[in-house]
């Protein structure tokens, strides 16, 4: 299971993922690069993608290159004509998709300068207004960031992510934070000792 937060303001988009993987009982928290459910986008400037569901195809789509270094900005359209078919054949091409009705096993997020689009198992584009919660523990962070408006925002995803930790075991620290302003990554929280290392549901 897995949880990962995006939530805007007016300067940037800020996000934050958990790092356990779950495979039936054995659980284990990664925090190398080829492991993590936020990774910088190839081939887009600025760019973080979020993935939840199986470990490969977050892998699959790590290893895309999107092409639009060119493009100053990403828009709503580029995301529905260029990204998505990409998507679409990377995980094609390792039979990553459900025979029937093209769906995928889990749901993205696609976060760059003040946008965030979501990507849902039926391939459905949205772009989010506010913020956006995929993963475990959806109704936990709806509830913290209606509750904690009064904080900047890397408070309130890092109350909502702590929230849904302690609320539900498939979720735990340490959590990785990135913001569309610094794109660097920041480790919040203590990362847990586990022996078992079969792990291939983020």
């Amino acid at each position: 299971m897995s949880s990962i937060i995006a939530l805007k303001d007016k300067k940037m988009v800020h996000v934050i993922a958990d790092t356990q993987t779950t495979t039936r009982i054995n659980k284990k928290n990664h925090l190398e690069d080829s492991n993590l459910k936020i990774f910088k986008a190839e081939g887009i400037n600025d760019c973080l993608i979020g993935k939840v569901g199986y470990v490969k195809e977050k892998s699959v789509l790590s290893n895309v290159d999107f092409g639009l270094k060119h493009l100053d900005d990403v828009t709503f359209n580029d995301v529905v004509r260029i990204i998505l078919p990409k998507m679409l054949e990377a995980l094609e091409s390792q039979n990553r998709t459900k025979n029937t009705e093209n769906e995928t096993l889990g749901t993205t997020i696609i976060v760059l300068k003040e946008k965030i689009y979501q990507i849902d198992y039926t391939m459905a584009v949205s772009e989010i207004n506010d913020y956006v919660a995929i993963g475990s523990g959806l109704e936990i962070v709806n509830g913290v960031l209606k509750s904690n408006k009064n904080k900047n925002s890397k408070e309130r995803i890092i109350e909502a992510i702590e929230a849904v930790s302690r609320f539900n075991d498939g979720v735990s620290a340490p959590f990785i934070y990135y913001n569309t302003k610094e794109m660097k990554m920041e480790i919040i929280g203590e990362e847990k000792e586990n022996v078992n290392d079969n792990s291939d549901k983020i």
